[in-house]
């Protein structure tokens, strides 16, 4: 048996198979079109399929199950009907009587089962009676999914054959004083237990109601309890196919309606398998089709803000170290199975050499054209920037402000004049050290090897520059060239320009970049080739 889950994508038409046993995740944000998908393909497949609103609001009557063998046929047939036309998109019928059925079939079932056995027994036949009990109890089975998925209480059949809720201590109430995530975990475990094999059961958004503490391994215990049937899941929880790495995902990007609201194309990449770093996964999965990763970490990270108001339609995720940047990167555009994602990234000059830069843009890694991001955030354009922004909007000079700030900055870096030199220096002589050291040639030959590097010329050359730097007042190069984030410069300028903190003059580069189109351009282009590839 096999289920052709068929759909119009921006690529062309587009077919996904599942079989009895497999899952496929529709992973994608609000908006994006997953309801849509599911119900087009609940239509398809509807005298096969199960459609499993868990992301709607559902009560229990207070009074148990007020359903009879007659109604509840009728009930069924009126939700799947109207579950198959377009309204049931936005508007769902009969809430409280899918709840019903779910909890009547359930009962049904259990009761099924209860007279299989009897009549095994009443007949003394053993091997009726063995193949009987080997069938798996419906009410004991949910009751074990629910222990698995970290849910406190149990259910039990009483008296009319009503269920109730029984506590950790023993105490019994009914299923309409449960909350909502703990009515949904009843509704969604009882129509997959419940279904009929060969089933394809498709689940709207489970997540929407319960912690993933919870749904997690809820789906899982499910996915094998039910192996005979086939499932959709849609949901934008990334770490529900996360949990269950062998299953297939669907990212679904957006889609295009005609002016009835019918959706025309969707815009979607299948995902076949997946990548070891759970961490990275996470991300990715939930990003655009353009990452950039950068240093820093998610919640201090300077750099975040900045590139994510540059690049609009890439996802910008941070990843500590220069190391981690180059590993993402790597790892991403060498793994074939991630075909849905360009990968760049970008780090800090810090003084690198120009063929280390070229080495790192053929992986597709940027430099910061500047010692480091702080050196974009106070470039005198930038300043320019935030200082004509707040006079026009307070007041005050920003010719005056600006001035300040180069004098001020100016003479904070006159009093780190050889540490910002020894610093530069530093990173040259390495380099040149790290050039020379022996090859196998060299080790094979077994002669001395000797590397001789005048630090004193290093740092005296290096000095020579900042002279002339600091003679032209080019705070533009100095800042550029400098690791001015070790000194007091940074303070200085927002001091200058009136911040309080370089916290509140870095959130005005936001604002105003955000604001203005014109400067969010020129910024733009201090990046030169990393803009280009990222937009092409």
């Amino acid at each position: 048996m096999e289920f052709p889950l068929d759909f119009p994508d921006v690529k062309g038409s587009q077919s996904i198979t599942l079989i009895p046993g497999e899952a496929l995740f529709v992973l994608g944000p609000n908006g994006s079109g997953k309801s849509r998908l599911l119900h087009r393909w609940f239509a398809a497949h509807a005298h096969q399929a199960e459609r499993i609103s868990a992301h709607r609001y559902g009560l229990f009557e207070e009074r148990g199950i007020d359903l009879t063998s007659a109604s509840r046929a009728s009930t069924g047939e009126q939700t799947k009907k109207y579950d198959v036309a377009r309204a049931s998109l936005w508007h769902d019928h009969w809430p409280t009587q899918r709840m019903a059925v779910a909890l009547f079939d359930l009962v049904a079932s259990e009761n099924q089962r209860s007279r299989t056995v009897a009549e095994a027994v009443d007949n003394d036949d053993n091997t009726q009676v063995e193949t009987a009990k080997a069938t798996k109890s419906p009410l004991k089975t949910l009751n074990r999914l629910l222990r698995i998925s970290n849910l406190r209480f149990t259910v039990s059949i009483v008296s009319n054959d009503n269920i109730v809720a029984i506590s950790e201590k023993g105490i019994a109430y009914p299923l309409a004083q449960l909350s909502d995530g703990e009515r949904n975990a009843i509704f969604i475990t009882a129509k997959v237990l419940t279904a009929k094999d060969g089933t394809l059961l498709l689940i709207d958004e489970p997540e929407r109601h319960l912690h993933r503490s919870i749904i997690s391994p809820l789906l899982t215990a499910l996915f094998a309890e039910k192996s005979q049937c086939a499932f959709v899941i849609s949901t934008h929880e990334v770490m529900l196919p996360i949990d269950n790495a062998d299953k297939k995902v669907l990212l679904v990007r957006s889609c295009e309606t005609n002016t009835d609201g019918e959706v025309i194309t969707w815009d979607t990449d299948f995902v076949t398998s997946t990548i070891p770093d759970e961490d990275l996964l996470r991300k990715i999965l939930g990003s655009r089709r353009k990452v950039l990763f950068t240093e820093g970490d998610d919640k201090k990270s300077i750099d975040v803000p900045l590139y994510s108001i540059l690049f609009p339609d890439v996802s910008v995720i941070a990843k500590g170290s220069c190391r981690g940047v180059e590993n993402a990167v790597i790892g991403i555009r060498s793994a074939s199975q991630v075909h849905w994602v360009s990968a760049f990234g970008i780090i800090d000059s810090d003084g690198r050499s120009p063929a280390d830069i070229t080495l790192f843009e053929e992986k597709k890694i940027y430099a910061v054209p500047a010692y480091s991001i702080e050196s974009i955030y106070y470039h005198p354009d930038v300043q320019a920037i935030v200082a004509k922004a707040k006079e026009k909007s307070l007041g005050g000079s920003a010719v005056a402000m600006l001035e300040k700030a180069k004098q001020d900055t100016l003479k904070e870096l006159q009093r780190h004049k050889v540490r910002m030199c020894e610093r530069v220096a530093e990173k040259v002589i390495r380099d040149q050290i790290l050039n020379n050291l022996p090859g196998q040639p060299e080790i094979v030959s077994r002669k001395a090897v000797s590397i001789n590097v005048d630090i004193e010329q290093h740092v005296q050359a290096e000095i020579q520059k900042y002279d002339t730097l600091m003679k032209l007042g080019d705070v533009g190069l100095l800042i550029v060239r400098y690791p001015v984030r070790e000194t007091g410069v940074l303070n200085v300028i927002a001091s200058a320009l009136e911040f309080t903190s370089t916290q509140k003059y870095q959130s005005a580069v936001i604002t105003v970049l955000g604001d203005d189109k014109g400067a969010l351009d020129r910024v733009r282009t201090m990046f030169g080739r990393l803009y280009t590839d990222l937009m092409s």
